[in-house]
């Protein structure tokens, strides 16, 4: 009819959500079977005497390398080879109080919870990877090197890119002493220009502002060390273990 042709039609509305979920049936929830086992978390050791600021690792994943790998060991000097016929990687952890000596050939370095240590290491094709060290000694040639919850170390680096570190507080860096007794075609082989070292372009994850950040700083000249002296913490009369593995 004429009067029904003036209604206006009634516009197309979605149907409210609430009313949706109301209207739908839940499902029921299926019983856990009377065997399983629910495994209780694992707990972490501590990080060493943690200041306020340090970030604690919930979980330390292990690398997938085929290389060598020295954990567990105290007052002792270390010189490590990479096997041959291997990757190159290396992977230290869980050392305290140890003078660790890398020889040539290592392509990746990763170093986590190490305490009162010295790591010496010639030119390293990769990257150094470093978690959860304190009061430890580094003099390292690398092309990347990254640096996570790590407190009052110092670095002595000879770095291809800008050093990263992140949750860090109390770290100094200084260049590589070795430069001299470095010849070119190792730092070449290892993808490094010997001329051009980055050790002082400090990028810190934590700190975004243009001013200095407060976790890093240059190591004074005078507190520098060549490394070249025995490493005190190593036990008296420790005899030198050579590891290839």
């Amino acid at each position: 009819t004429k009067k029904e042709a003036l209604v206006p039609k009634k516009r197309f509305a979605f149907k409210s959500r609430d009313k949706l979920a109301s209207a739908k049936p839940t499902a029921p929830t299926a019983p856990a079977p009377a065997d399983t086992e629910v495994s209780a978390p694992v707990a972490q050791a501590p990080f060493a005497d943690a200041g306020a600021g340090i970030a604690r690792a919930s979980l330390l994943q292990q690398p997938k390398h085929d290389g060598a790998e020295v954990r567990g060991r105290s007052g002792e000097r270390l010189v490590i080879t990479p096997p041959r016929g291997s990757a190159g990687d290396v992977a230290l952890g869980e050392l305290t109080g140890c003078d660790v000596e890398l020889s040539y050939g290592v392509q990746a370095l990763w170093i986590d919870r190490l305490v009162r240590c010295r790591i010496v290491s010639l030119p390293i094709a990769g990257a150094m990877h470093v978690t959860a060290c304190e009061d430890c000694v580094f003099v390292v040639a690398s092309r990347q090197i990254r640096i996570h919850e790590t407190r009052g170390t110092d670095f002595y680096l000879h770095a291809g890119s800008h050093p990263i570190i992140e949750d860090c507080i109390g770290l100094r860096f200084a260049p590589y002493p070795k430069a001299e007794e470095v010849d070119e075609a190792k730092y070449s082989a290892a993808g490094l220009s010997k001329r051009d070292n980055l050790w002082d372009h400090v990028d810190d994850f934590n700190w975004l502002r243009a001013q200095q950040s407060p976790n890093w700083s240059v190591l004074p000249e005078d507190d520098r060390n060549p490394h070249t002296e025995p490493w005190p913490h190593v036990a008296d009369g420790q005899a030198q273990a050579t590891i290839i593995a």
